[in-house]
């Protein structure tokens, strides 16, 4: 087996969103990974028998395993041959890639939701080959202090993610059958949990009560916990702060809007709540965060 190309540990720089390894056994070490954090690994030689969520999987070839370390992860043999690559998603990744989604289309949860399903996916040579060269890329921006190799990280990493969920996509439409079987599979938590995250894409954050969401429902706020607890490991507040953070950001990055301008599109009482608001959540201020973009 090659040696590790790194650690697998969690970056703490602001754009330093990713870590790479070739290591499958490292999966198991959960040691400083949040349990919301995702992996993509894709088997480029070999094989592999393992237990993922209690599940045996052979894997070989043109594989993709998307996973997460609050699955379970057993290791049963690999071939002598075996090599493979690795991209772990912290979590603060997949928030802005979930953010990302929001604005893109509106089933793009139901995709997730398939590879939450189907952990492990036999894809075309041609999505392979590009997952293949967005890791390759990754590995030749290694520079931790180099602000620009750090957001070139980060962009591959999305890229990786997008790329499963467009082959998701084409899979879909040329074969209905998995489509429906995405319907069919959505019990009533998840459709809940679904119809939450279409009002947040709707709101983007500008409605911040959990109890607000919950009334849109037709059901109490404690019972939208307890799905949230259930089906993300989150709690409503984090799902709508993170939704609203990242608008929050995008209009200091992409517009000229002053920071009360933004308040008030934000729908915050004052400039100096709002202010307070986005301390409270990144450390930061909005005027900090602007200039550092």
């Amino acid at each position: 087996m090659q040696a590790n190309q790194s650690h697998l540990a969690m970056p703490t720089n602001l754009f330093q969103h990713i870590t790479t390894s070739n290591d499958i056994r490292q999966l198991g070490d959960k040691q400083g990974m949040p349990a919301t954090a995702n992996y993509t690994l894709l088997v480029t030689k070999g094989w592999a028998d393992i237990e993922f969520n209690h599940v045996h999987y052979h894997l070989t070839s043109q594989m993709v395993l998307f996973g997460s370390f609050a699955a379970e992860l057993a290791i049963l043999a690999l071939s002598p041959d075996w090599q493979c690559n690795i991209i772990i998603n912290p979590t603060s990744q997949m928030d802005e890639t979930i953010y990302s989604c929001l604005q893109i289309e509106k089933e793009w949860h139901k995709k997730i939701q398939f590879l939450h399903a189907h952990p492990v996916q036999t894809i075309s040579s041609s999505v392979r080959e590009h997952m293949q060269q967005y890791y390759n890329i990754l590995l030749s921006h290694t520079e931790l202090d180099n602000i620009y190799h750090q957001r070139i990280q980060y962009l591959l990493c999305q890229s990786a993610i997008f790329e499963l969920l467009a082959w998701i996509d084409q899979e879909m439409q040329q074969h209905p059958s998995q489509r429906l079987e995405i319907d069919q599979s959505t019990d009533r938590k998840q459709q809940l949990m679904l119809e939450f995250m279409r009002l947040l894409q709707e709101t983007k954050g500008r409605e911040r009560s959990a109890s607000w969401y919950a009334e849109k429902l037709c059901i109490t706020t404690k019972y939208l916990q307890a799905i949230c607890r259930n089906t993300v490991q989150s709690t409503p507040t984090d799902i709508i702060d993170k939704i609203a953070i990242a608008e929050i950001k995008s209009l200091l990055s992409n517009t000229n809007m002053s920071v009360k301008e933004i308040a008030v599109d934000m729908c915050f009482s004052s400039a100096s709540s709002f202010c307070k608001y986005f301390h409270r959540l990144t450390g930061m201020s909005a005027l900090s965060y602007r200039e550092q973009r």
